[in-house]
């Protein structure tokens, strides 16, 4: 009685550092990084999780790991048979966190489990994704903002709340957001017309409009794009090594990015005729493994010109991602 006790006044005094406000509290009991990112420290998760916490500093806040650990070490100093959930208890924290970040390139996914501490049977869970977008001195891929970025958009569906850290006046704009891949452009030539260098350097040209819709289509945050290295990588984790941007997708291709996650694609076919060229772009969504054409706008190309090509690409992606957000 006299342990529990003088363990109860420790823990008020850590608490106390805290401050004792009505807030949905919060507790990380473990953390994984898997995949590209399982090298780096884990604790950088904790900050992420500060950070937001921070951010909604008048309704939500974290207990420290610092606190966490001191009291494990307090418990098992004497001896005293203990778990998270007790220490949990103890801290009056609300929700135990659990996550699990993982990275293929430049995708990084976090998964959260957030168990009720006051009734462990009822679980929270979300995920989020976010696209790692800076590089280091080294060529190295900076991985924090976009740990922060999915990890906010896991708790935001985890909270059933999508605007949870949506604050314009702020700048921050992290919502859920689905899966986006851009396929090949099916380049179908015509040999009785006169030979155009969009089609004879297809293999170039068709690298060149996959990325072209890739820098149109990350700028819409209604979507979480996956550029064409992740892509690529994905497939290749698939054993799909020759990419053809220049032909239709394989339905393996697709499988692998079905399995990964992705629910939105964008793919598209360019076909020469007597007036120059029509470009058509197609945006799909996956129904229970099954691909369903939800948008698509076509452009007419008069000349045989890489630089008409590009802003016809453009055009057309905007209008498609923005033909759907109108269905929504």
């Amino acid at each position: 009685m006299f342990k529990r006790l003088f363990i109860l006044s420790i823990i008020f005094v850590l608490y106390t550092n805290i401050g004792i406000i009505s807030k949905t509290t919060l507790m990380i009991g473990n953390t994984i990084f898997d995949g590209d990112i399982s090298k780096l420290n884990t604790y950088k998760l904790e900050l992420a999780l500060r950070f937001s916490c921070m951010l909604k500093d008048s309704t939500m806040e974290l207990i420290p790991s610092t606190t966490r650990d001191s009291l494990i070490k307090i418990y098992n100093g004497n001896k005293s048979n203990i778990n998270l959930i007790d220490i949990s208890k103890d801290l009056n924290v609300d929700y135990l966190i659990f996550t699990r970040v993982s990275a293929i390139m430049h995708l990084v996914k976090t998964d959260v489990t957030l168990i009720n501490v006051k009734d462990t049977s009822i679980h929270l869970k979300g995920y989020g994704y976010a696209s790692a977008k800076y590089k280091n001195d080294k060529g190295e891929l900076i991985y924090d903002p976009s740990i922060l970025a999915s990890l906010q958009r896991a708790l935001e569906v985890a909270f059933k709340d999508s605007t949870m850290f949506v604050d314009s006046a702020k700048g921050f704009t992290n919502k859920p957001a689905p899966l986006l891949a851009i396929g090949g452009i099916y380049f179908a030539n015509d040999d009785k017309l006169p030979e155009w260098y969009l089609f004879q350097k297809k293999v170039v040209n068709s690298f060149d409009a996959v990325e072209t819709i890739f820098a149109s289509a990350i700028k819409n945050n209604n979507y979480i794009t996956i550029d064409t290295e992740t892509r690529d990588t994905i497939y290749s984790l698939n054993n799909l090594y020759v990419v053809e941007n220049y032909n239709a997708p394989s339905e393996y291709e697709l499988l692998a990015l079905y399995r990964m996650g992705v629910e939105y694609y964008i793919s598209g076919v360019i076909i020469r005729n007597e007036l120059g060229a029509k470009l058509e772009l197609y945006l799909y969504k996956f129904d229970n493994g099954v691909m369903q054409s939800i948008a698509s706008a076509h452009e007419i190309i008069t000349e045989d010109s890489i630089i008409l090509l590009r802003e016809s690409l453009k055009y057309l992606t905007d209008k498609i991602l923005d033909a759907k957000k109108e269905k929504l």
